[in-house]
């Protein structure tokens, strides 16, 4: 396989030039509730760590654990029993692993949630790959 390095991509078309930095370094999408992969890029696998919590493993290693995570709950495919303010989030990562959780808050009281698969979702990584 060869390497073509550059400092700017532009597609054919485009008028404007992006740094190669700004482009995701991997992304997912991914079913918490099957812990399948519908399609990704970077990501080797997924671990299903548990009720509302998954590990997804990166093909390469970014540089440093500091890279930044994006992600996007698809509502078509969470409960719809009671008024809720989901949240999905990194619970902790590393320089090839992001292990996300799903949280969900009662909005008829201040506290009143758990952890649940989350249904589908997407997520993101821009960083510097080692």
């Amino acid at each position: 396989m060869s390497t073509i390095k550059v400092t700017n991509l532009q597609a054919t078309g485009e008028t404007a030039s992006r740094p190669v930095s700004g482009v995701a370094a991997a992304w997912l999408q991914s079913q918490t509730t099957s812990a399948s992969i519908s399609d990704s890029f970077g990501v080797s696998s997924i671990d299903d760590d548990g009720t509302g919590e998954q590990g997804v493993n990166l093909t390469s290693a970014m540089s440093s654990a500091n890279y930044t995570t994006t992600i996007g709950l698809e509502t078509t495919n969470l409960h719809n029993t009671a008024a809720r303010s989901r949240i999905m989030g990194v619970h902790s990562k590393t320089t090839t692993e992001v292990n996300l959780k799903h949280d969900y808050l009662s909005t008829t009281s201040y506290y009143t949630g758990g952890i649940e698969d989350a249904g589908l979702y997407n997520l993101a990584l821009h960083g510097d790959l080692a």
